[in-house]
């Protein structure tokens, strides 16, 4: 299961493995809560981290999103070590059974706890640090691994047509699935977190497609694909467009957006058929442009957080001069 480790801190992001884990074996499809309950092989892998514990590390246990796990389970945790705490526990009934399992806990705020303060100065500068930032952490080396290709090569962006100096990908993040799955449930979290409903999601290009796919099962939500309409196409769309309807409310989802192009052409396309466009999600995208939309552009990780150079041009010698430009600062 995944845990996000900063040198001597790991911390299990225990909501994610709840989810991941609750249809074993893939036997049924997953499907997203925004609440999480802690199943039986999930505690035993927070047991087996505990048992594991050394003196110079620490482990964050976080119970983000968690409201239940099965009766008197974690009466079972045999644990007296400073090293390890509980953060985000967020749900009053949560902590009240936590309180009965396990008494000896001690709760230096209302959401952490710990069975011994002896290092609660270093842990409350973890949660404070590494701990709040560990989710953006993890979405970043996810991408940086699995998707961005920054070899030195220059890229042909056909959708827009341009040339960039890096290129980002879904297509090799599907052969991991745990990551995949990360990314999606980070996505369903942030779609969770918007005040407004909404009927479908709309794609415009086969990546998008694939995760509004996926999205739509684990939310029961619609999915829209309109393919076929950026710049290098026609706009010969076919039958999807009809299934758009007026005064219906639609989310755009994407992997990576460069110019935004696309966007442009799917919001336009939406007013023609009389539905509105609430808001676009992806996972990242080249600069910082709302565009109008009233729920904004939101991803997961900026391209300025991935901490590259990324450079979008005309042509290629313009990829090699902008290159040239910042080498030589």
């Amino acid at each position: 299961m995944i845990k996000i480790e900063f040198n001597s801190l790991k911390i299990l992001p225990i909501d994610f493995w709840s989810f991941y884990s609750t249809e074993k074996d893939y036997i049924l499809p997953i499907k997203f809560s925004i609440s999480q309950c802690i199943g039986d092989t999930v505690c035993e892998y927070i047991f087996q981290e505990i048992n594991e514990v050394k003196d110079d590390t620490f482990l964050a246990i976080d119970m983000n999103n968690i409201s239940a796990y099965p009766n008197r389970m974690f009466s079972k945790i045999n644990c007296n070590s400073c090293n390890v705490f509980f953060y985000n526990v967020n749900d009053e009934k949560l902590k009240m059974r936590m309180e009965e399992d396990l008494p000896d806990l001690i709760w230096p705020n209302d959401s952490t706890a710990v069975f011994s303060t002896d290092k609660w100065e270093e842990i409350e500068r973890m949660i404070i640090s590494e701990c709040n930032a560990s989710r953006k952490y993890m979405q970043a080396e996810i991408i940086k691994k699995n998707m961005l290709r920054n070899d030195g090569y220059i890229y042909f962006l056909e959708s827009s047509r341009l040339y960039s100096n890096c290129y980002l990908s879904i297509k090799s993040l599907f052969r991991e699935v745990e990551e995949f799955y990360f990314v999606i449930f980070s996505l369903a979290q942030m779609i969770a977190s918007f005040k407004e409903g909404f009927d479908a999601f709309v794609t415009s290009s086969k990546n998008g497609a694939i995760i509004a796919a996926v999205l739509g099962d684990v939310l029961n939500i619609k999915e829209i694909h309109i393919l076929g309409i950026g710049p290098k196409y026609s706009m010969e769309l076919g039958d999807s467009v009809d299934n758009i309807k007026p005064g219906k409310r639609y989310i755009y989802v994407f992997d990576f957006m460069c110019t935004g192009s696309e966007l442009k052409i799917v919001s336009t396309l939406l007013n023609t058929k009389k539905g509105i466009l609430k808001g676009a999600i992806g996972i990242s995208r080249y600069k910082e442009d709302q565009l109008g939309i009233p729920w904004g552009i939101n991803v997961l990780v900026e391209e300025k957080e991935l901490g590259i150079d990324y450079y979008i041009a005309g042509s290629e010698e313009d990829i090699r001069i902008l290159e040239a430009g910042r080498n030589n600062e």
